[in-house]
């Protein structure tokens, strides 16, 4: 019974019953079978993290807008100013 139903889903079919007794579970392969996959280029990817990437900066710019005004967006990205300081 158990051979015919999963022989309709698979070619080779290997029923084993064994009682194993303890709490280890050895696995044993006698056959490996390698698979690869065909992946999409690069090119999706850098188009996704520029997509993504520019939705996340046009998100911060303007929450620092509506929160702070467009002068603070604006200074976050100037050079602060130069520590040393004259002395008259």
């Amino acid at each position: 019974m158990k051979l015919q139903e999963l022989g309709d889903h698979t070619a080779e079919v290997n029923v084993q019953q064994d009682v194993l007794d303890g709490i280890f579970t050895f696995y044993d392969s006698t056959t490996a079978k390698l698979t690869i996959y065909q992946v999409v280029s690069v090119a999706f990817d850098l188009l996704l993290l520029l997509v993504v990437g520019s939705y996340l900066i046009i998100l911060f710019s303007g929450l620092v807008i509506t929160t702070r005004g467009v002068d603070d967006l604006i200074g976050i990205f100037r050079r602060p100013p130069s520590r040393k300081q004259k002395t008259a």
